[in-house]
């Protein structure tokens, strides 16, 4: 009986596990914010020749699937591509078969000029089982949505996947993505990079291309969504990295000074003193003298920094526009001294004021476009040798550009009248193949130098003069390549005399010698012809 009881208890234990996580199912994670200054592990970049018009984390558009921003571009130009590329170790050489969540978020904006096209993805994939070689790539490529509306693509279920045979270069029909992998063999893997640049990512979103077709597209990404079997799912949530609003409270005491004469035709004696209380929507605090020659019940008009209307006892309206809304208290106090016909009013006005300002919002910054920038430039311990000389040319690397340049390779093909002796480089590796080094800088980060050393011989041999040029050349993933020019190398003949002279060849002994001779004879046989022909 203990028997049986022991076998029921581990049988209903087992049940619930299985009832309270069946077999495959993903547990999604909470949502990961991915913004401009805190990718997450994200690749952001250009991988086309050309900027985008606009690219970057934004608010809106919309009600976006998560938070309140995403990640918007314009495309305006031909060879535009911006790219979002994971490069995770958690996806490197897993198995296709273990994908069982790939999903995201797109909106088109109404007032795009072409509808028909939408953020892409790219997973690139290695069929032999190594998981190290790129020959097949899988493409997911919706349609456009209905503009004005966030839309979510399950990829796992939708048709609109093709295969790309690398080695034939060319695509399957479009279907799902069981459909289009049935093929394929069970140990395909997903890559995590190419072997000409392992930092290249092996799952992509992209919009833009190598030509034209998307030209016109407006609109954003967000709420993207990866997992694979027996792992979490993981959420991206692309936001802006500082908040959208900002609500300061200020108060402060501003103090101006206003000064106005009113002049009427009046005779008045007399002596007076007046009070007034007004209310001012005003930025400053106003003392404001008159000096009035009137009736005692005069109307007195003065343009200042405030307007004012006076009556008699002066009562003062001040009307100014202003972002603060403050209320002062002020007296005024007027003294009248008569002299024959006429008198002089002075009148003080002092107000007191406390402004709060208003709700302000703070503008999107402007979208940061990371692209990296890297130029090489070449320079020679000397400008002019001799054979059997030694020259040292040194290469200088330095990314300028705002993300890391992948796949660095620095060329310099040696003129032939040099011989290569030997090489040397910060970083990276280089090889040598007659008077053609090729030097694989690799990765340069943005701002970092990187020098390269090759040191050359100028043979024995060499017939002077010759001008041997020295040209060096850049290349790295995503951009053209950039050359380098310096003066050439200038060989010459014989020996360099300190006065900095360097002749082109030494002046032969037999010239120093021959030429007087020459003239001699030369005169000789003048001589000669001159008495034959007397």
């Amino acid at each position: 009986m203990f028997k049986i009881n022991r076998f029921r208890t581990m049988i209903a234990v087992m049940t619930l596990v299985i009832l309270s996580n069946p077999l495959g199912t993903i547990k999604a994670s909470a949502p990961i914010v991915v913004t401009a200054s805190s990718l997450q592990g994200w690749l952001l970049f250009n991988d086309g020749t050309t900027t985008p018009a606009t690219a970057g984390f934004v608010n809106g558009p919309g009600t976006p699937p998560l938070g309140t921003g995403s990640y918007g571009t314009a495309i305006t130009q031909p060879v535009t591509k911006i790219v979002f590329g994971r490069v995770d170790a958690a996806y490197n050489n897993v198995l296709l078969s273990t994908l069982t969540q790939l999903s995201y978020s797109t909106y088109v904006d109404p007032t795009a000029t072409n509808k028909t096209v939408n953020w892409y993805i790219n997973v690139y994939l290695d069929t032999t089982g190594s998981g190290t070689t790129y020959n097949y790539r899988l493409d997911f490529a919706p349609p456009g949505s209905t503009p004005g509306v966030w839309f979510t693509w399950d990829t796992m279920t939708q048709p609109y996947w093709l295969l790309y045979n690398r080695s034939t270069k060319t695509f399957g029909a479009p279907g799902t993505l069981a459909t289009v992998t049935a093929g394929l063999p069970a140990n395909t893997r997903i890559i995590q990079g190419f072997s000409t640049n392992p930092a290249y990512p092996s799952i992509k979103f992209t919009m833009g291309d190598s030509g034209s077709g998307h030209v016109g597209f407006i609109g954003n990404i967000d709420n993207v969504t990866i997992g694979f079997s027996g792992n979490s799912s993981t959420t991206w949530d692309f936001e802006l990295s500082l908040p959208a609003t900002n609500t300061p409270t200020t108060t402060s005491t501003p103090t101006a000074t206003t000064t106005s004469t009113v002049t009427n035709t009046s005779t008045v004696t007399s002596t007076s003193t007046a009070t007034s209380t007004s209310t001012v929507t005003s930025t400053s605090t106003a003392l404001n003298t008159f000096t009035v020659t009137s009736t005692p019940t005069t109307t007195n008009i003065s343009t200042a920094l405030n307007t004012l209307t006076v009556t008699g006892t002066p009562t003062a309206t001040n009307v100014s526009t202003a972002i603060n809304t403050l209320t002062p208290t002020q007296s005024a106090t007027s003294t009248v001294t008569t002299t024959g016909t006429q008198a002089t009013a002075t009148t003080t006005l002092t107000a007191t004021q406390t402004s709060l300002a208003p709700t302000s919002a703070a503008t999107n910054p402007t979208p940061n476009i990371q692209v990296a920038d890297p130029e090489v430039s070449k320079s020679s311990d000397k400008a002019i040798a001799i054979p059997g000389d030694t020259v040292t040319f040194t290469l200088t690397v330095t990314n300028n550009g705002s993300a890391p340049a992948f796949g660095v390779v620095v060329t310099d093909n040696i003129a032939s009248a040099l011989q290569i002796i030997s090489a040397n480089a910060a970083q990276g590796a280089f090889t040598i193949n007659g008077n053609l080094i090729t030097f694989a800088v690799g990765t340069v980060n943005v701002g970092q130098v990187i020098r390269l050393g090759i040191v050359a011989r100028v043979p024995t041999s060499v017939t002077p003069p010759i001008d041997a040029p020295n040209v060096a050349t850049l290349s790295y993933t995503g951009g053209n390549p950039r050359t380098s020019n310096i003066v050439p190398l200038h060989i010459t003949g014989g020996h360099l005399p300190s006065t900095g002279e360097h002749p082109d060849a030494p002046t032969p002994i037999g010239w120093l010698i021959g030429t007087p001779l020459a003239i001699i004879a030369l005169g000789g046989l003048f001589a000669l012809y001159k008495r034959r022909t007397a």
